[in-house]
């Protein structure tokens, strides 16, 4: 077992996120800088590979999902931190932990040959062709840089859904072990908090997708794969931790407001008469009542929702400001 490789890039240190985020758009503008560089030298020969849009967004894709990613951990752990006072016993926080940020060798592998088949096919969307795809790969250092660039991108995205999932699935599985009570959010709501936080790469990723579009000639190949894997992993990561939760509340909510209904019904009627405590007993259950019918039957509380609610909508007003921009641009300069 060895710490999750994108991890392993966040020193431990104040800022470590910041740093390593700087550091990787160092490193990138310094590799596609030279790209176009040479592109600048020679034009005629270099010109058709290069472009800046897609390599902005190599750089800014892998320099957001390695920190955010090893963000999203932390975030795990504190909602472990949160959920073992109701945890039964049997149950072994540090090994949760290690769960969480640690996976195998093979697992590793597993996940690059995935991201490298991802590329594979993309590559060849994008070529039309093996044969042009192998010619993008050997024609020189630009197209290289150009062609392998999106690599990174899929290996880091891999990694961290790959983990994301599986995270997902250890939460959802530690429902069965969590003291949940429908009248105690504390005992349940960190899973919602750290659902949402998962959801933070796929949404921050799609964001970013308009960066390819500024000079208005990507194909529809390079963003659509995205589009098609991100969808449904957005609602695993919502899902699968939560449901179970879902259930449970939902039947303790049921069970609690039918016990106070029976003690209501146990009630004298009021043309039998009623004196003061039946009156106040039956004020007392009807409060009672009324505030178990507004409990959630989920463990999203309003600041989560509105917090997702804030993450989702970042998507489209992307996409709609990069259309914007687009038609802006294209009216001043007359195309």
């Amino acid at each position: 077992m060895l710490r999750i490789t994108i991890l392993r890039l966040i020193p431990n240190v104040r800022f470590g996120r910041w740093l390593t985020a700087l550091i990787i758009a160092v490193i990138g503008l310094a590799i596609f800088g030279l790209a176009g560089f040479l592109v600048d030298y020679d034009a005629e020969r270099f010109g058709y590979y290069f472009e800046w849009p897609p390599a902005l967004f190599f750089i800014s894709a892998v320099a957001y999902i390695v920190p955010v990613f090893h963000f999203i951990t932390e975030r795990s752990f504190a909602a472990l931190d949160d959920l073992a006072p109701h945890l039964d016993d049997s149950v072994s926080i540090p090994q949760l932990r290690t769960s969480i940020e640690q996976r195998t060798w093979a697992w590793h592998l597993r996940c690059a040959l995935f991201a490298v088949l991802l590329w594979l096919v993309q590559s060849y969307m994008l070529a039309g062709s093996f044969r042009l795809m192998w010619f993008y790969l050997t024609d020189g250092y630009v197209s290289f840089v150009m062609s392998v660039g999106s690599l990174f991108v899929w290996l880091a995205m891999v990694i961290a859904m790959r983990a994301l999932a599986d995270n997902a699935r250890l939460f959802g599985r530690l429902s069965a072990d969590l003291r949940v009570d429908v009248l105690n959010p504390a005992s349940y709501r960190p899973i919602g908090q750290m659902a949402i936080s998962s959801t933070l790469v796929v949404l921050g990723a799609q964001a970013l997708l308009p960066i390819m579009w500024m000079d208005g000639t990507v194909s529809i190949w390079t963003t659509l794969p995205a589009v098609i894997l991100f969808l449904p992993l957005l609602l695993y990561l919502t899902l699968v931790p939560t449901l179970p939760l879902r259930r449970e509340l939902r039947t303790q909510k049921g069970a609690a407001i039918a016990a106070v209904q029976q003690a209501i019904n146990a009630l004298p009627r009021p043309q039998e008469g009623l004196n003061p405590s039946d009156v106040q007993q039956a004020t007392v259950l009807m409060d009672y009542r009324q505030h178990l019918n507004a409990l959630p039957e989920g463990p999203f509380d309003f600041p989560a929702i509105v917090r997702f609610s804030l993450y989702a909508i970042v998507v489209p007003l992307t996409w709609a400001g990069a259309a914007i921009i687009e038609i802006f641009v294209n009216m001043i300069l007359g195309t």
